[in-house]
């Protein structure tokens, strides 16, 4: 976040992706609804604070009905669907100091490029970890976590056409703790590669990621 004349400026960062795969822009907030269940052991927020998050979040609920989403955490994100109300709630000066981050679509047509690839795709400016195609999301469990990971580890490894993420090798030194909050991955280089991972550790897949890269967008 800027600072100019006293004054907070949010920062402006652009995407290639849809939230929710529908939504094209974002503000972000201090956390605005459920505020009393959320704060506890002395840290609340102060008083005008707390008022001016609710009047915020009733504000955008009531001005933006049925063409804004939220998602509540330390955060709140605010999710719009058209430009025009993104700029209204941008302007709106009475909550302007509860703005924190700004996220627009790299593209005022992404939407339109977007559907023209499969659901998996990701735009980006290189490929992952600057040489792999496809990045495969392992889904966690309860159970044997620890030995899937070991497996993943012992079996593509020590192979060129993959990379397995620090998450995953953290769990196989049994570093630290691991649960369903973080993010375990392996990088594929080529289709081929995520075909091989697939036939032998499917089931355990949380989804695939296929990079497109933007410079090959006119191409």
């Amino acid at each position: 976040m800027k600072i100019k004349s006293n004054l907070y400026i949010p920062n402006t960062e652009t995407t290639t992706k849809l939230f929710y795969k529908i939504y094209p822009y974002r503000i972000t907030y201090p956390r605005l609804g459920r505020l009393p269940h959320f704060y506890h052991n002395g840290n609340n927020p102060s008083d005008h604070s707390w008022l001016m998050r609710k009047q915020c979040f009733d504000f955008l609920k009531k001005k933006f009905k049925n063409r804004i989403k939220f998602n509540h955490g330390y955060h709140t994100h605010a999710y719009f669907l058209k430009e025009e109300d993104f700029d209204k709630a941008k302007a709106h000066e009475e909550f302007q100091e509860l703005h924190i981050k700004y996220t627009v679509p790299l593209f005022p047509d992404l939407k339109d490029i977007l559907d023209k690839f499969d659901s998996n795709t990701v735009l980006r400016k290189s490929l992952f970890l600057k040489k792999h195609k496809y990045k495969v999301e392992i889904g966690y469990n309860y159970g044997n976590f620890s030995v899937l990971c070991d497996e993943i580890y012992e079996t593509f490894g020590d192979n060129p056409n993959y990379s397995v993420s620090g998450n995953i090798k953290s769990v196989t030194k049994r570093f630290g703790y691991y649960g369903s909050w973080a993010t375990y991955s392996i990088y594929c280089k080529d289709e081929i590669d995520v075909e091989y991972f697939t036939f032998v550790f499917g089931e355990n897949i949380k989804s695939i990621s296929k990079a497109v890269l933007i410079s090959e967008l006119d191409k």
